[in-house]
């Protein structure tokens, strides 16, 4: 799920900043072709909220076993929720993930952080594991709570 931008050109920059609720907010500016000042502002989302996390339950063995080869095209704020699993492997992908290990409860066990393709990673005490793009970990400090609305929206 990306951010929709709107474009606006001219005098009515700043009028318009000010009726959406955006004066003051940063944004990025820059010259159009015709001299004209162009600003893409973010809309339906504030600086330092959250973008939901979107996870996909593999639960049957056959979708444990084939793991993220079946979802090739996930996002950016897509993960992939193994339950139950212990251990994952890289064999064969083309590139990193970061994977969670969760005990029953949902709370995190263990992280590693871009695991890179043809290696194993595992936890004993765990009961389920999500697999993430690589850096999304280091990238959101509240991915914990992130994965835990995640999974209670699939579980409901």
């Amino acid at each position: 799920m990306f951010p929709l931008f709107f474009l606006q050109c001219g005098a009515g920059l700043a009028a318009a900043r000010q009726a959406r609720g955006l004066a003051g907010k940063a944004h990025t500016a820059r010259t159009g072709r015709c001299g004209q000042r162009i600003a893409y502002h973010c809309v339906g989302r504030r600086h330092g909220t959250l973008v939901p996390l979107r996870l996909r339950l593999a639960g049957s063995f056959w979708r444990r076993a084939a793991g993220l080869f079946l979802f090739r095209r996930m996002g950016l704020h897509e993960g992939l929720w193994l339950r139950p699993c212990r251990a994952v492997h890289t064999v064969g992908m083309g590139r990193a993930i970061d994977v969670v290990f969760l005990d029953r409860q949902g709370v995190v066990m263990k992280t590693v952080h871009a695991l890179p393709p043809n290696r194993v990673a595992w936890c004993m005490r765990a009961h389920s594991v999500v697999e993430l793009p690589a850096f999304y970990c280091s990238r959101h400090a509240h991915y914990p709570a992130a994965l835990r609305r995640a999974m209670r929206q699939l579980i409901e």
